[in-house]
């Protein structure tokens, strides 16, 4: 999975959008640690149901509520997840959409996800015959539609969500609120307008290092 949902980088490295807009890439995602979602669930063969957070969030409420999920999840739901607000996926979903090369029903998808807030229905994950399907390596080719990103799992379940969106369940944005120096990067932005639950600011750790230091 790491050698096509992820590109190797050195260091940081700059993505020119456009004249106004850049888009700093980060080494860490070359870690084995950004590819292990997906396995959960056989790995931790004595658990049914786990909730994972990135390390840059803030949790602002007991956990209970967004626990509360998990008993809404129904029928093929596997994950409980907030979709991406900052437009990182928008553009290239948009002209594979126009190209009617991917078919998603529900427009607002496209957006993709963001995955620093996770409900893992590890249980369901072991039981659903589509889901198991798709965690084969001679599969993880076929829902990628040429697309190159560079964060991850998070760009294979983005992905999962386009080819199976009944896989996932769509939580309220305010239990991952998306706070980010790169808020503007892509003019695609949708934020979240209620109250963070769960704040999660990010894209500060992309950012390379100062010529002066830290101060």
């Amino acid at each position: 999975m790491k050698s096509i949902y992820t590109l190797k980088f050195t260091g940081n490295e700059t993505e020119v959008l456009d004249k106004n807009q850049t888009y700093v890439t980060s080494p860490k995602y070359n870690q084995d640690l950004f590819f292990i979602g997906p396995h959960y669930h056989h790995a931790f063969t004595s658990l049914d149901r786990i909730i994972v957070v990135d390390a840059d969030v803030q949790i602002k409420e007991d956990l209970k509520y967004i626990s509360q999920y998990f008993d809404r999840m129904t029928g093929e739901n596997c994950f409980g997840v907030v979709l991406d607000q900052h437009g990182y996926y928008t553009r290239g979903a948009n002209v594979l959409a126009e190209l009617k090369i991917l078919n998603v029903e529900d427009k607002s998808l496209l957006r993709g996800l963001n995955t620093g807030v996770v409900l893992y229905n590890l249980e369901l994950m072991r039981s659903s015959k589509v889901y198991e399907e798709q965690i084969k390596p001679e599969n993880y080719e076929k829902i990628r539609h040429n697309l190159q990103y560079v964060v991850g799992d998070q760009e294979w379940f983005t992905m999962l969500l386009w080819a199976y969106p009944s896989l996932f369940l769509r939580l309220p944005c305010e239990y991952n609120y998306q706070q980010s120096v790169e808020a503007n990067v892509t003019g695609h932005s949708e934020p979240c307008l209620a109250m963070p639950k769960i704040l999660h600011v990010h894209g500060k750790i992309h950012d390379p290092p100062s010529p002066e230091g830290d101060t």
